[in-house]
C-alpha cells in the first residue's frame, strides 16, 4: 500500500523477501493473540474505534517520520500497531458474532481472505505484467471509498455498505497484488516497510469482506 522502490539483485531482493514475511507472520501472529484477549474481555464497538484511532496516529506517525527512526524503533510501532490492529479486530467479532449469521460471515471472510493471499502471491511472482500501474487508479478508489464511508454514517443504508464492502475488498486485492509484485521483483527495499503495506492489505481486506458476508448474512434471517 506504500511504496518505497528501487531494484535490487537478486539475493538481495530474497533477503527482503524472507524478511518481510517474518515479520508479517509475527505481526498476524500478534493480531491474532491479542483479538483471543480483547475478545475474552468482551471488548466492542467503542475498543474498536479507539484502537483504530490510535492505529491511524501510528500509521501517520511512520509515514512522517520513517526515514529518521532505527529499525528497532520502526519494528516496535509496527508491532505496536499490529497489536492495536488485534485489540480492535477483537471488538469487532465479538459484535459479528453475536449475530446467528456471524460464524458463517467469519469462516467465510477468513478463508477467502486466505486464497485471496496465496492467489495474489502465486500472480505477482508469476505474471509479466506491472501492477505499480494500478497505483493511481486504487489510491483514487481508496479515496472515494473513505468519503462514501463517511458519508454513510449519516445515512446508513446495508445495500450501500455492502457495495462498499466489495469495493474495499477490490481494492485492498489491488493493492496486495502490487505490494507482492513490489517485494518479488526487487523494487522494495525496506523488509518492514513491505510487511507493514502487506499486512495492512490483508487486515483491510479481511475486514471488508467480514462486513459482506455480514450484511449477505443478515439479509438471509
Amino acid at each position: 500500500m506504500f511504496s518505497q522502490s528501487v531494484s535490487m539483485q537478486p539475493a538481495q531482493t530474497n533477503r527482503v523477501l524472507a524478511n518481510a514475511f517474518k515479520v508479517l507472520t509475527a505481526m498476524m501472529g500478534t493480531t491474532a493473540l491479542a483479538s483471543f484477549v480483547s475478545m475474552a474481555l468482551g471488548a466492542g464497538s467503542g475498543v474498536s474505534l479507539v484502537c483504530s484511532l490510535l492505529g491511524l496516529g501510528l500509521i501517520l506517525a511512520l509515514s512522517f517520520g520513517y526515514q529518521k527512526m532505527s529499525s528497532t524503533t520502526a519494528l516496535g510501532l509496527v508491532f505496536l500497531f499490529s497489536l492495536l490492529e488485534g485489540f480492535g479486530l477483537g471488538g469487532l467479532l465479538n459484535r459479528v458474532l453475536a449475530t446467528s449469521h456471524g460464524s458463517p460471515a467469519l469462516f467465510y471472510a477468513s478463508t477467502l481472505t486466505a486464497a485471496a493471499t496465496a492467489t495474489c502471491y502465486m500472480v505477482a511472482k508469476s505474471s509479466k505484467a506491472n501492477f505499480s500501474r494500478m497505483g493511481s487508479f486504487l489510491f483514487a478508489g481508496l479515496i472515494i471509498l473513505l468519503l462514501a464511508s463517511i458519508l454513510a454514517i449519516f445515512f446508513p443504508s446495508p445495500i450501500f455498505v455492502m457495495v462498499l464492502s466489495a469495493m474495499g475488498a477490490l481494492i485492498f486485492t489491488g493493492y496486495l497484488l502490487m505490494d507482492m509484485q513490489a517485494v518479488i521483483r526487487g523494487e522494495q527495499t525496506d523488509y518492514i516497510w513491505a510487511a507493514l503495506s502487506i499486512y495492512i492489505d490483508i487486515m483491510g481486506l479481511f475486514k471488508n469482506l467480514l462486513s459482506l458476508f455480514n450484511i449477505i448474512g443478515s439479509s438471509d434471517d
